[in-house]
């Protein structure tokens, strides 16, 4: 699956409102706009030790005013965006300079290569990766846990695989080390 000497991991939170998951953000005015990335750089050795990770807080445009739940939710306030913030292009150059070469595979649990090529195409900027670069684990990780795909997210992983969370859920780096803990423990059972 992975030739190179280090893959990347990623994990983003987007805008959302109450129910909007279980709706698929089919609601009006809902869409999954890009409020953070993480991604942390892993090698691709038996350990999987962490070489770097990025964070980066991105302002929204089509929504900029975050809803209470996605606040409460995430921990990030109006005024975390509003004063760090980034513009989605900054952010990807920030992804590719951490990346540090074109063909490191990014790896997500769930679509979330799919969905920043949503934004850039909502908000009308170049998406400037290969397609090909993303991938989804999703169903690998579903398949080892024996569980559904629809009944965990990154921030439960820790539950399901048994060990302690790396930070606060639903934060992207986070969560990004939470799959990471996953796949170690995969790797260690010959399946990742």
């Amino acid at each position: 699956m992975i030739e190179t000497g280090e893959f990347a991991i990623l994990d983003m939170e987007w805008t959302s409102w109450e129910g909007a998951w279980k709706r698929g953000w089919s609601g009006p005015g809902e869409f999954r706009e890009i409020v953070q990335i993480g991604m942390v750089i892993v090698a691709n050795t038996p350990e999987l030790e962490e070489l770097r990770a990025l964070q980066v807080l991105v302002k929204p445009i089509l929504n900029p005013i975050l809803s209470a739940y996605f606040m409460d939710l995430t921990g990030i306030s109006q005024s975390d965006v509003d004063e760090n913030g980034v513009a989605l292009m900054d952010a990807m150059a920030a992804m590719q300079q951490s990346l540090k070469g074109p063909s490191i595979s990014i790896l997500s649990n769930g679509r979330d290569g799919k969905y920043l090529r949503e934004n850039c195409e909502k908000v009308g900027i170049d998406f400037i990766f290969e397609r090909q670069r993303f991938l989804n684990i999703r169903a690998d990780i579903s398949s080892f846990l024996n569980v559904h795909a629809d009944q965990f997210t990154s921030s439960d992983l820790p539950m399901h695989f048994g060990f302690a969370p790396p930070g606060t859920a639903h934060d992207a780096v986070a969560d990004c080390r939470c799959i990471a803990g996953a796949l170690r423990i995969m790797r260690a059972a010959g399946d990742f």
